[in-house]
């Protein structure tokens, strides 16, 4: 299945200018962290999955993942649990 996605709210353009590899990135890590959204009540989830993955060069922080609230990919939201049980030897 192809990996689709929109970054929707105010100012988007300029959001992906001032940080495009790391909007590409997050676009990318959607399937790793398996959360399908950026919403404001899931940011510190997301700085737990990337950071905990080592999905990129230096660890990721709240305000890098705040700026693209909003965007949206078609991959499937787990819980903490599914996701910990599905990446279990990755968390050792």
């Amino acid at each position: 299945m192809a990996l689709c996605y929109e970054l929707t709210g105010e100012d988007i353009e300029k959001r992906i200018e001032e940080q495009p590899s790391l909007y590409n990135a997050l676009i990318w890590a959607s399937i790793g962290v398996d959360l399908g959204r950026i919403t404001e009540s899931n940011i510190d989830e997301w700085v737990f999955r990337v950071n905990k993955l080592e999905l990129t060069n230096k660890p990721v922080e709240r305000w890098m993942i705040e700026h693209f609230v909003g965007l949206k990919t078609n991959v499937a939201n787990l819980t903490r649990r599914q996701w910990a049980i599905k990446h279990n030897p990755l968390l050792k």
